[in-house]
């Protein structure tokens, strides 16, 4: 896989909390048939990061303070298809993520 390339970043109110972050884990499983892949995701230990990979790539999201920021590791078949209209996608995603967590 190359190496990792940050892919979304946002500023946001706060850093998860345990009820924030069963609520992150509710809206991947609300939105799992939005992504065209199989997935799987796991916190670690601390809270502040979630990793969310398949066969194909990774993407780790990180919450500091007062930002939010994933970056992705692709292999090359997933490459092929990180187009335009695929990131906006994704961007959009995290975006709508985000925004239903801060509402």
């Amino acid at each position: 896989m190359a190496a990792a390339s940050v892919v979304y970043e946002r500023a946001i109110d706060r850093p998860p909390c345990a009820e924030t972050r069963a609520r992150i884990a509710e809206l991947i499983e609300a939105r799992r048939d939005d992504v065209p892949f199989a997935f799987d995701y796991r916190w670690d230990k601390a809270g502040r990061s979630l990793s969310i990979h398949n066969s194909l790539a990774t993407w780790q999201v990180s919450f500091a303070q007062r930002r939010v920021v994933v970056t992705a590791r692709l292999s090359l078949m997933a490459r092929m298809f990180n187009t335009p209209a695929n990131r906006a996608k994704l961007t959009s995603f995290f975006d709508d993520v985000v925004e239903e967590l801060e509402a």
